[in-house]
């Protein structure tokens, strides 16, 4: 699943396990493990929360300039 993966690609890049972003989220591990492995759907209540502490789900990160 799309959502998954781009959780898993946030939770690598700011150095978090599953245990740590679920607590951070609200969230028990094994109900994010569910949502990251695609078993789940993703809310709009969680994504609200990501964007909110991450401002980062839904944005591109820019290239940086050489």
């Amino acid at each position: 699943m799309y959502a998954g993966s781009k959780l898993k690609k946030l939770r690598q890049e700011l150095g978090l396990n599953q245990s740590q972003i679920a607590n951070d989220l609200g969230l028990s591990q094994p109900y994010y493990s569910a949502i990251e492995g695609g078993k789940k759907k993703i809310t709009l209540k969680v994504i609200k929360k990501i964007e909110q502490k991450w401002g980062a789900y839904n944005k591109k990160k820019k290239k940086k300039k050489k």
